[in-house]
């Protein structure tokens, strides 16, 4: 049997000769004559190469198809995202920039150098960008959750509070803005109000680790500690290993 199967094979192989040997000879032809992929080709393929994480390749696809098209926006676009990836922060700024001079509407390419400034700690230009970009799109939850974020960080406490209620508004489900409201909250002294939003996102994440973890804080400063327990013993099932310490100290 094995030898009936080896002949057939050998059989068809032998009469597929001549088709790829042509197929060999016209490829070899078409690589002589130069053909070059398009720059949406090169796109096009760093996309693909991206959704797979090889972010160098699709960095080196990118960079072809602004090679060949100099205007090429959405090229300068995704290489600025590939690079935030791989946390190339000033890289990405610079193609970010690129595309907003070739598209000076595109409300993506100013959230995205916002965060990328937010990544460097460069906050308030941080904010100029999240602002520019809500210009172009007031429904950009996204864009008032991280000017939220930005504001935070530099201690305006009520400027946070208002962007990450708008997000909130816009995008109900927006878990993360109700925790990072909550954090605002907690510095202005609004306990209960933190709580209730810590309480929020969890209803809507059960996963939110650091809601559970800073929900048990406030509790105990509330002295609150029977029900500050189990926050801290969830916050840690979720990965924080703070909480455990805090388990030692007020749940033994």
């Amino acid at each position: 049997r094995h030898t009936r199967y080896w002949r057939d094979w050998s059989s068809d192989v032998c009469s597929s000769d001549l088709t790829y040997s042509i197929l060999f000879i016209f490829l070899l032809l078409l690589a002589s004559a130069g053909y070059s992929q398009t720059a949406k080709e090169y796109f096009n393929r760093g996309g693909a190469k991206s959704e797979l994480k090889d972010f160098s390749g699709a960095i080196t696809d990118y960079t072809r198809a602004i090679e060949i098209d100099h205007r090429y926006a959405k090229a300068y676009f995704w290489r600025g995202v590939t690079q935030s990836k791989l946390k190339d922060f000033n890289e990405a700024i610079a193609d970010y920039t690129r595309a907003i001079e070739i598209e000076p509407n595109d409300e993506k390419a100013y959230f995205w150098r916002g965060s990328a400034k937010s990544e460097l700690k460069e906050y308030s230009g941080a904010i100029v960008d999240f602002t520019k970009a809500i210009e172009i799109n007031q429904a950009y939850s996204e864009a008032y959750f991280w000017r939220g974020n930005a504001k935070n960080e530099l201690k305006d406490y009520s400027g946070a509070i208002a962007d990450c209620t708008k997000a909130i508004e816009i995008d109900p489900r927006f878990a993360k803005a109700y925790f990072w409201r909550g954090i605002a909250k907690s510095e202005l002294k609004d306990q209960r109000g933190a709580i209730d939003d810590y309480t929020k996102a969890i209803e809507i994440d059960p996963k939110e680790a650091k809601a559970y973890y800073y929900r048990g804080l406030l509790k105990i400063d509330l002295k609150e500690k029977e029900s500050a327990c189990p926050d801290f013993r969830k916050a840690g099932e979720l990965g924080i290993a703070d909480a455990y310490e805090k388990i030692k100290k007020y749940c033994q």
